[in-house]
């Protein structure tokens, strides 16, 4: 008993001690946020921004307090730099939650007064944020458009020194990069070395040599000209190692591109240099990674002493991490060694070794997300227990500490005996409850595949048998054709493309959906940005047809729900308009309060719906879809997202439409507080 009561001090102690000092500049900074201080200054601002940071770790509602009061603050006093700062800050703060929706909101109300202040490089720092949230998803033209404009900009403004140049320079040639435009790619790559050099940032000279370097590896396969610039990039290594992981990566590509060359004893020299600067960081696990690219190439030049060798070392470094990933690699290699060897029992033994830990993912994804709920549990109880500490003062403290001392020790006294004989059949019953949620989360997944199955035999086959038959008639009988067909068929090929792609991803997100791998997260934001952002994406869709889209939601209209749900919900209405709009057309978004109630409507001009195949739309088992005005292919699986989604919210949807005249979506959302 004493036992316990030491430790539980000891606990106490350290947690208290840990929190004393942030307690107090908590504290100090509120007695300056909530005294006399002139609030239309820079420097109260700062303060509040600081404690934002305090607080951002532990306490994420006091953080976002404090972010929304600033702003409402300088927006008062008119502090359009300060405004701009908070802004910028809440762009970040939802990047770094990935949280892209609403950073895009927060970075384009950053540029609005970024604009207005005419500070030249906030601007491109703002056009380089909002392409980032675009270039992380993979939208390479969304983020190369920004940064062209934001290029534009600080030219149209003769501010070419301005340190966001570069950068978005940068930035560009990343883009063509990634779009396999490679002389555009490295004559960005090139303007930003250029300033780079000029004003002897040394950093970044490393990192546009490695970019310059990958280029010419990974796209133009000039693995020797890649290897130009990375010993310019080891040549500044020599003089500065504050980039602690650039000098490894850059003697790993150099080994790289050795390797792709043939020119083994020069790869295995660097992937070795390569192996002892990791050593000194500690990088275990990609130790393990340069391991096995070592032992491939002793394997190429048949060293099969060396390869044992380096295999055994990594046998011993994998038992360090429970990585299923790792024993996929190592039983891969297994397999290609004895493969070599001419041993196929044991190359087949390893082979189905591999394939069983690679079927096993899927089983441990279902296991996965149980854990993360207890994950999620665990951090919510050490959240209050922070928020707890972090509101009270010493004497409070003291005296909490010494109730919880005195209750544990009357509940272990009374209860000791009691709780050691439940012990066991509480044990059995979590067991048993765990099984019971294993299997009915291992029965969706499966009752979910055959959904998947069903709608990708179905979808995919027209669209993909289009292609095929259309490229084939082309290549057989290309002479025979004129320019007119000839440019039919690649829309043909166009369209059936747009078809799969959209097909895969509504898929990703319904099945994201259906495996709970889609949070619920309402916050308060703003609707018509909300809309400007989707109508921003399919103004090119609309313009093909010349449809009109008009936004009549009203620039001070927020609503509280989950921001990417409904930009998903919103976005594919949006999409299903324009598809049975013809040209000349419109498509209008309103949204207005009811009866505590957010009603938003998307009506168009187009060919309308019978009331027969209304009762059709949000059915998964019936699949329904039709082509557009244009012909244009849809999967129906959007509008299956859209009602999902709206059920989320605790909402409905209605459709009005009359044949010919157009058709009317009305969603109505609780107004949730």
């Amino acid at each position: 008993m004493l036992k316990y009561l030491f430790i539980i001090l000891i606990f106490s102690s350290n947690l208290y001690s840990n929190h004393k000092v942030l307690d107090r500049e908590i504290d100090s900074l509120k007695n300056l946020v909530y005294s006399d201080m002139a609030k239309d200054t820079r420097e109260y601002h700062t303060n509040v921004i600081e404690l934002y940071r305090k607080y951002r770790y532990f306490n994420n509602d006091s953080a976002k307090y404090y972010l929304k009061y600033g702003v409402e603050l300088s927006s008062h006093y008119k502090l359009d730099l300060v405004t701009r700062d908070y802004y910028n800050i809440m762009g970040l703060d939802a990047f770094d939650k990935s949280d892209f929706s609403s950073a895009l909101v927060n970075f384009y109300k950053c540029l609005e007064y970024s604009v207005k202040t005419n500070e030249i490089g906030a601007v491109g720092y703002t056009y380089s944020d909002i392409g980032f949230v675009f270039y992380v998803q993979g939208l390479w033209d969304l983020a190369l458009e920004h940064y062209q404009e934001g290029i534009r900009f600080i030219k149209d403004a003769d501010s070419l020194e301005t340190i966001s140049l570069p950068l978005l320079y940068e930035n560009s040639g990343l883009c063509f990069g990634h779009l396999n435009q490679i002389d555009s790619a490295n004559h960005y790559l090139n303007l930003a070395l250029e300033y780079y050099k000029k004003h002897d940032i040394k950093d970044k000279v490393h990192h546009i040599y490695l970019y310059l370097g990958h280029i010419n590896r990974r796209h133009v396969k000039d693995n020797k000209k890649a290897l130009e610039y990375y010993y310019l990039a080891l040549n500044f290594f020599k003089e500065d190692r504050s980039w602690l992981e650039g000098y490894p990566y850059t003697l790993f590509h150099t080994g790289e591109s050795y390797f792709a060359l043939k020119e083994y004893d020069k790869t295995i020299e660097y992937y070795k240099t390569t192996l002892l600067e990791m050593k000194k960081l500690g990088w275990n696990k990609k130790i393990i990674d340069i391991n096995f690219k070592l032992a491939y190439v002793y394997l190429e030049l048949n060293k099969i002493d060396k390869v044992d060798s380096v295999i055994n070392i990594n046998d011993e470094l994998i038992k360090q991490f429970e990585s299923i990933d790792l024993f996929m690699d190592k039983y891969y290699f297994q397999y290609n060694y004895f493969k070599k060897l001419n041993n196929s029992d044991s190359a087949l033994l390893y082979f189905e070794k591999y394939n069983k830990l690679k079927d096993s993912l899927v089983e441990s994804s279902v296991t996965g997300q149980v854990a993360s709920v207890l994950k999620d549990l665990q951090i919510v109880k050490n959240k209050q227990e922070r928020k707890m500490l972090a509101e009270k003062n010493e004497q409070k403290m003291y005296l909490f500490l010494f109730i919880i001392i005195l209750f544990i020790f009357l509940i272990v006294l009374i209860y000791s005996r009691l709780r050691l004989q439940k012990k066991s059949l509480i044990l059995q019953n979590e067991k048993n409850d765990a099984l019971e949620k294993a299997n009915k989360l291992l029965d969706e997944a499966n009752h979910t595949k055959d959904k998947f199955f069903s709608i990708i035999a179905h979808d995919l086959k027209n669209p993909i048998g289009a292609i095929k038959s259309t490229s084939e008639l082309m290549t057989t009988d290309y002479d025979l054709f004129d320019k007119n067909e000839i440019k039919e068929s690649i829309e043909d090929i166009y369209n059936s493309s747009n078809s799969v792609q959209s097909l895969l991803d509504s898929l990703l997100t319904w099945s994201r959906s259906q495996r709970g791998k889609l949070d619920f997260n309402p916050e308060t934001f703003n609707l018509q940005l909300l809309v400007k952002n989707s109508f921003f994406l399919l103004k090119s869709n609309a313009d093909l047809k010349k449809i009109s889209l008009i936004n009549n939601i009203s620039d001070d209209y927020n609503i509280t729900a989950d921001a990417n749900m409904i930009n998903t919900i919103i976005r594919n209405l949006i999409s299903n308009a324009i598809k049975f709009t013809p040209e000349n057309g419109k498509i209008t978004i309103s949204a207005y309060k009811e009866n505590n109630n957010n009603v938003i409507t998307i009506e168009d001009t187009g060919i309308g719906i019978s009331k027969e195949n209304q009762n059709k739309l949000f059915n998964f088992g019936t699949n329904y879809t039709t082509p557009g005005t244009n012909n244009e292919k849809g999967t129906g699986l959007g509008l299956i997202l859209v009602n999902e989604f709206i059920e989320r919210h605790n909402g409905k949807i209605a459709i009005e439409s009359e044949i010919n005249k157009g058709t009317k979506f009305i969603i109505t959302l609780p107004n949730e507080k």
